[in-house]
């Protein structure tokens, strides 16, 4: 998300819940306090381990001292466990015991089995967690929430002034969303940084597949593959669009959309004005001051709110004079 303002990421403790309940727990914090954080944690996993350490390395002394009468060897086992040395300390020290009674005390090997194997296994544990530790603190390709005051419905104190905000606001997204897709879609790569950082996924993948007519069968054009069908399938609002919803709560979108040539015959008119008036919906003062104005009329069937059941079949409608009109710059 390199292009989103960092003024609007919230930071604090949130729940990335695509990751689920337990490894998204996340804390968003800047950069210097990232850098404090991956040192203490640092220190407290040398802490932890060494303490934890400390405290098996006791109890397996005290379980193994039961006052029975013993060997040499044994005895300096557990002088040894009572040092509490480290996993690495204590598996050398107890390879050199080995090598001292190999000859001398029966079962030597499989005797020290139990006190070289855990402390070695232990080892690579803790290193292991060091490494980790570093991997809990990411600073590049961050999920993060977002928490911006523009966020919500479009704010209007009168009717005209929302409709304005609402015309720039189209305006605006659909310009960006002209760009984006040329720029993003229909590639096997996105290699700009543009499709890479700006969405959670560059692009919606969807299928293109031949149908049947949406409609009536004489209205499409053609009666094999008469139409071409867009379709996203289901898509995870968490993943596709970037929202933090629990599985529970989560929804799936889809989008299928169907286009089909229609057939113009006996479905399209020229009328003149004057016959569109009176006709409720439909009636719009002449244009560039001329009494008559051509219009063209489509007729593939209404929305059946018109009560002049003369017109109740428009689909819509165009002025022809509009259309063929050409406006030439001048100079002011």
């Amino acid at each position: 998300m390199s292009e989103l303002d960092s003024r609007y990421v919230y930071r604090g403790f949130w729940v990335n819940h695509s990751k689920g309940p337990i490894m998204g727990r996340t804390i968003t914090t800047d950069t210097k306090t990232s850098t404090l954080v991956i040192a203490i944690l640092a220190i407290m996993s040398t802490l932890g381990t060494t303490y934890l350490w400390n405290i098996l390395l006791f109890l397996y002394h005290q379980i193994r001292a039961t006052g029975k009468p013993s060997d040499v060897l044994f005895r300096q086992e557990q002088a040894l466990i009572r040092t509490l040395p480290t996993p690495a300390s204590l598996a050398t020290e107890r390879l050199k015991l080995w090598f001292l009674w190999r000859r001398k005390v029966g079962h030597t090997a499989f005797r020290g089995l139990f006190t070289v194997l855990p402390p070695a296994l232990y080892a690579i544990g803790a290193l292991f967690a060091s490494i980790f530790t570093s991997a809990i603190v990411s600073t590049s390709n961050l999920d993060v929430l977002v928490r911006s005051p523009f966020c919500g419905f479009i704010k209007q104190s009168t009717p005209e002034q929302g409709r304005a905000s609402l015309a720039a606001y189209t305006k605006s997204y659909e310009g960006n969303g002209v760009s984006y897709a040329a720029e993003c879609y229909n590639r096997d790569t996105t290699e700009s940084a543009r499709c890479e950082n700006i969405f959670l996924r560059p692009s919606i993948p969807f299928s293109i597949t031949e149908g049947p007519c949406p409609f009536a069968v004489n209205m499409c054009i053609t009666d094999t593959s008469p139409s071409v069908v867009m379709d996203s399938g289901l898509l995870d609002m968490n993943d596709y669009f970037g929202f933090n919803i629990k599985p529970v709560e989560n929804v799936k979108f889809r989008r299928r959309t169907t286009c089909a040539v229609l057939s113009a015959e006996d479905h399209i008119r020229i009328v003149d004005r004057s016959e569109l008036e009176g006709s409720e919906g439909y009636q719009w003062p002449p244009r560039y001051e001329l009494s008559h104005e051509d219009y063209v009329v489509i007729l593939y069937g209404g929305d059946g709110r018109k009560k002049n059941p003369t017109w109740k079949d428009v689909t819509t409608q165009r002025s022809l004079l509009l259309a063929n009109a050409t406006l030439e710059p001048h100079a002011a």
